[in-house]
């Protein structure tokens, strides 16, 4: 079966949902929604696989973060919520058919697909039920490009491991050096005391006080 997620920059018009859903069904699609609309904005009827509001994914981080994100254009308000929501980028690595219903999605279904390279990304319904179709009536192709397109691009990796090492850093090696626990050599020259001196753990650098990097 083909996972659809759709991402919406503002409240997506009711009957267009429900038709859309509806092509979506037939076509053999299960179909999830999120987007940056309230939880009462979506009519429970139309029974979603999964609904999740960025509204209130960004209420439950904290006024702080509200504050923050507002302050950002309308597409990168989206990402920053939607990268942030464990829910959200569950479906969009699960997801086969990634679609931005309008433009101020865009950006976000295009971040979600260097994460998920398998996966169709588009604007706008039309392609996405294309895309639906030519996935039930190709799946050996689907199933290879599966297998080869199952790690996220170059440039993804390359953020998410120094995105990681520098928390290695600000977590440990920024941290105050523990004080010099060693006795001093033998045999020190007079009005001197030699300590030996511990490195970083993480092996970022000298870690004793004064040290330069």
């Amino acid at each position: 079966m083909t996972h659809v997620l759709l991402i919406a920059g503002t409240r997506p018009q009711a009957a267009v949902l429900k038709a859309s859903l509806e092509k979506f069904r037939a076509a053999g699609a299960t179909v999830e929604l999120a987007g940056l609309f309230a939880p009462d904005d979506i009519d429970p009827g139309l029974e979603l696989t999964r609904l999740r509001s960025l509204t209130e994914a960004a209420a439950e981080r904290g006024r702080m973060f509200e504050k923050r994100v507002a302050k950002l254009s309308a597409p990168r308000r989206v990402w920053a919520t939607a990268e942030r929501d464990r829910q959200v980028r569950g479906s969009g690595r699960r997801a086969h058919v990634l679609v931005a219903l309008d433009a101020t999605a865009v950006y976000t279904v295009w971040r979600l697909a260097q994460l998920n390279r398998r996966a169709h990304a588009v604007f706008g319904i039309a392609p996405a039920l294309k895309a639906v179709e030519d996935r039930r009536e190709r799946p050996l192709h689907y199933a290879l490009r599966a297998v080869t397109r199952s790690v996220p691009t170059p440039a993804t990796a390359a953020r998410t491991t120094k995105r990681a090492a520098r928390r290695v850093v600000a977590g440990r090696c920024a941290a105050p050096p523990p004080r010099p626990s060693c006795a001093p050599r033998s045999a020190p020259s007079r009005g001197a005391v030699r300590w030996s001196r511990p490195r970083c753990r993480t092996g970022c650098g000298p870690s004793w006080p004064g040290a330069s990097a």
